[in-house]
C-alpha cells in the first residue's frame, strides 16, 4: 500500500490501529518528496532528520496510550484533519496531483488551492493547529489575511492570461481573446506604443499604455480593457523590479471597473458601453480580416513552439477555431 496515497483520515486511523508507526508514514513522505521534487521544485529546504525525530517522539506518545497527537507538539490535528477533509475536493486533489507530475500546475490552480484553504479558516487558526507549531507562540500573531485576499484577487478576477511579444502580437491578442482562450494579454516593445498600437487595430481587443502603477489601477477601472502594453526599453534602472511587480498588482489585485475615483463609477462604465459599441459597428469580423491579411504573416503568428497545444485546448470559439486551422495548413 502506498501511504502517500490515502486520506489524512484514513492514516489516522491506521495509526490508532497501529497499522503503521508515525516514522514509516514520516518516512513514506521523505521519499515521495525525495523522488519528486527535482521536477516540481516546491520545497527550499526538506529538514528530514527534525521530521524523524518528531515522527519517533509521536510515536512514544501514541504507544503510551496518549491521544496528545491532538495537542501539543503535534498540534491540533483531528480538527485540522477535519476542516482539511470538509474544504478539499478529493476528485480536484487528485487531478492536481496529476498536474504536478506533468509539469502543468498553472497560475489557475494555486488560486483553487488558495479559495479552498480559505475555506478552512483564518491563516491564524490554520497554523495554529499544525504539527510542530507552538501555539501560544503564535498568540497575538497577525497574518496578513489581506495580502492573502490580493493574491487571490490576482488571479480569479482574469485568470487565464498570456504574453506575447513580436511584430504579431495584435494578431495572436485578437485570436486569444476574442476565442476565449485567454482573458487577459500582457505584451510590449521598446516603448509600448506600437505593441499597443497593433493590438488595438483588431477587434475585441482593448489595449492600454502602462507604464507605472497608477497607469495599471485606472486602466483597470476606468478604462476596464483586456490588454496592456509595457515599455520593455524604459524605467527599468533602480527599482525597476519593484514598479512592475506593483504594476501587476494594481492591475489585477483590486478588482476592475470599479471607476476611479470611485464615485465616478457609473459615468465611467457608460463611456465604457459606448465605446464598446462604436468597436463592435467600425471593425469588421475577426474572421474575415484573418483571411484578407497576408498568409505569411497570420501563419508566422501561428508558429510559436506551444501555441497550438495551448491555443485549441483552450479556445472556446468553433468558427475562429476552424479559421486558425486552415490557415495554419
Amino acid at each position: 500500500m502506498d501511504l502517500t496515497q490515502q486520506t489524512i483520515g484514513k492514516l489516522r486511523q491506521m495509526l490508532d490501529r497501529k497499522e503503521v508507526s508515525a516514522p514509516e508514514l514520516t518516512k513514506a513522505y521523505l521519499d515521495r518528496i525525495a523522488a519528486y521534487d527535482k521536477t516540481i521544485q516546491s520545497y527550499i529546504t526538506v529538514t528530514a532528520e527534525r521530521a524523524m525525530a518528531d515522527a519517533d517522539a509521536a510515536q512514544k506518545k501514541i504507544d503510551a496510550g496518549n491521544a496528545g497527537m491532538a495537542s501539543g507538539g503535534m498540534g491540533d490535528v483531528l480538527t485540522l484533519i477535519e476542516k482539511a477533509e470538509a474544504a478539499f475536493d478529493a476528485k480536484k486533489a487528485a487531478e492536481l496531483e496529476q498536474k504536478l507530475k506533468s509539469n502543468k500546475f498553472t497560475l489557475s490552480d494555486f488560486y483553487d488551492q488558495l479559495s479552498q484553504l480559505k475555506n478552512m479558516g483564518s491563516l491564524d487558526e490554520i497554523a495554529a493547529m499544525m504539527p510542530g507549531m507552538n501555539a501560544g507562540a503564535l498568540k497575538g500573531a497577525q497574518v496578513d489575511e489581506k495580502a492573502m485576499a490580493r493574491t487571490a484577487a490576482l488571479w480569479g478576477a482574469k485568470r487565464t492570461w498570456y504574453l506575447v511579444n513580436g511584430s504579431t502580437c495584435g494578431i495572436l491578442a485578437a485570436i486569444l481573446l476574442n476565442s476565449g482562450a485567454a482573458d487577459y494579454v500582457i505584451t510590449g516593445c521598446g516603448t509600448g506604443e506600437g505593441a499597443m498600437l497593433a493590438l488595438n487595430s483588431f477587434p475585441g481587443v482593448i489595449c492600454g499604455h502602462v507604464e507605472d502603477p497608477v497607469d495599471a489601477y485606472t486602466f483597470a477601472h476606468v478604462n476596464d480593457g483586456n490588454a496592456v502594453a509595457l515599455p520593455f526599453a524604459k524605467g527599468f534602472g533602480w527599482g525597476g523590479e519593484l514598479n512592475l511587480e506593483y504594476v501587476f498588482e494594481k492591475l489585477f489585485g483590486f478588482g476592475h471597473g470599479q471607476g476611479y475615483p470611485k464615485e465616478r463609477v457609473v459615468p465611467e462604465q457608460r463611456n465604457k458601453k459606448i465605446l464598446d459599441g462604436v468597436r463592435s459597428v467600425a471593425f469588421r469580423d475577426l474572421c474575415d480580416i484573418l483571411k484578407d491579411l497576408d498568409h505569411d504573416l497570420v501563419k508566422g503568428a501561428f508558429a510559436g513552439e506551444h501555441f497550438a497545444e495551448h491555443f485549441f485546448a483552450d479556445c472556446k470559439d468553433e468558427k475562429i477555431a476552424a479559421t486558425v486551422k486552415e490557415l495554419m495548413a
